[in-house]
């Protein structure tokens, strides 16, 4: 009897995966297109652009042709583990829990849960709040990004405060400026705050972090810019073509 019972919920959590597996839409593999970037894609799916970023090795500087994988998206439903979860969709527990910071295998019914295409990191790698991406993202930039935000544009609209991120990171893409955020903000003359001192008078907020962190993950309202000013303050524009204008703040490439 005992052995027919366990056979019974072996066939029900069978039966429960292929129902799971042809009710699912896999995570999807997509080629990047000219104008992409993470946060687009992010947007396109429904998936943050943060998770994205850690399905593909937490590289926010992406080029067109580039294969990204976007996980998808599952929500818990009754009867789940994610053991059925993973085995429907083709993955590992541990690569469910590494994507999702889960630190068990309890689940709700629910609950949103991102499901990567690929096997699980390297053994003793974490999925962190702040992505790692060869010197352009990382706890550090992330801060001093978020200090040239608040002191540039701390009264701004938040689309011109992620603009002046987005600023930063061109710069770090055009072979004119130096290639990396720290040298980007530090050549000389190069943001007004930082000659005269105003980087560290103020404390960075919440928002200005959130800024910082959606410019690290592709989100460029400024189509490009290389440079942005106050024409209140200064009507200066130096041969560039304005690309457009965020509250006080014009932006040009």
């Amino acid at each position: 009897m005992k052995s027919f019972k366990r056979l019974l919920m072996m066939l029900a959590a069978l039966l429960i995966a292929l129902v799971l597996y042809s009710q699912s839409a896999h995570a999807a593999t997509v080629t990047v297109q000219p104008g992409d970037s993470v946060w687009k894609l992010g947007q396109a799916y429904g998936v943050p652009a943060d998770v994205v970023l850690d399905a593909n090795g937490g590289n926010a500087l992406i080029f067109a042709g580039q294969e990204l994988d976007v996980p998808d998206v599952y929500h818990v439903q009754p009867g789940d583990s994610l053991w059925l979860i993973s085995r429907a969709y083709g993955t590992t527990v541990e690569a469910v829990q590494w994507l999702n910071r889960l630190n068990g295998t309890y689940i709700y019914v629910g609950q949103r849960l991102y499901i990567p295409a690929a096997s699980p990191p390297q053994a003793g790698q974490r999925r962190e709040p702040v992505t790692v991406n060869r010197g352009v993202s990382g706890r550090p930039n992330l801060d001093l990004m978020a200090r040239v935000i608040q002191a540039e544009a701390g009264g701004e609209p938040y689309a011109g405060m992620v603009g002046v991120g987005a600023v930063i990171l061109n710069r770090v893409r055009d072979s004119r400026f130096p290639n990396s955020i720290e040298g980007v903000i530090y050549q000389p003359y190069a943001f007004e705050v930082v000659s005269n001192g105003a980087l560290w008078w103020q404390t960075p907020t919440g928002t200005s972090y959130r800024a910082a962190q959606d410019a690290l993950s592709g989100y460029d309202p400024t189509y490009g810019a290389l440079y942005f000013w106050n024409p209140y303050v200064a009507g200066w524009a130096g041969g560039h073509t304005v690309t457009t204008q965020i509250g006080s703040h014009v932006f040009a490439r």
